[in-house]
């Protein structure tokens, strides 16, 4: 199986990746960590990296040439096309990634924008449009997700539904709206309220 493990951060691709590689010995390539070892980026944006994404891409394809199965996992990989057989966008409760976000102390702009990505179905909507003729499954893994449970997920396709879209307008939110998004966005989101 060629397999893309893609999502916002923190609802568990390296981990999955990880164990999913233990199972089977499929060869892990994990974007981000491409992208520092081999400088596939364009300069850096505060204190990340903006990857290059062509290059990125090229170079995977590489390393992937002639292999049977693989797994690539990462955020980025649902912005790029890879040849891939299933792509697997993994899902988690926007009130669990703020947590596990302030828990690795990431700066409040990028809580924002990566919690509101994951409510906005962006992984999703991006792995759609890259991979067009992959089998492409939500897995929701809020409540955790077994190697075993996921290779089984994987094997039958069967995708979650998943919709967060409610959670814009939760209070428990409220602040990163408020304070991490552009004035015009903001005005946008209060005017679809009334």
């Amino acid at each position: 199986m060629k397999l893309v493990l893609s999502g916002t951060p923190c609802t568990g691709k390296t981990t999955l990746a990880q164990e999913l590689s233990k199972q089977t010995n499929w060869p892990v390539i994990d974007l981000n960590a491409l992208v520092k070892k081999e400088g596939l980026n364009l300069g850096k944006q505060g204190r990340e990296y903006v990857a290059d994404l062509r290059r990125l891409r090229s170079r995977v394809l590489k390393l992937v040439k002639g292999k049977e199965h693989w797994i690539v996992e990462g955020h980025l990989a649902c912005e790029i096309s890879l040849p891939a057989d299933v792509v697997a966008v993994l899902r988690a409760d926007p009130l669990l990634l703020l947590k596990r976000m302030k828990a690795r102390k990431y700066a409040l702009h990028k809580v924002a924008d990566n919690v509101f990505c994951e409510i906005l179905d962006y992984c999703l909507i991006q792995s759609e449009f890259n991979y067009r003729h992959a089998r492409i499954i939500q897995l929701d893994t809020t409540r955790g997700l077994s190697a075993k449970h996921a290779i089984n997920r994987l094997k039958s396709r069967q995708s979650d539904c998943v919709d967060w879209s409610e959670l814009v307008h939760d209070k428990r939110l409220a602040f990163l709206l408020r304070n991490n998004t552009p004035r015009d966005v903001r005005k946008g989101l209060k005017s679809r309220r009334a």
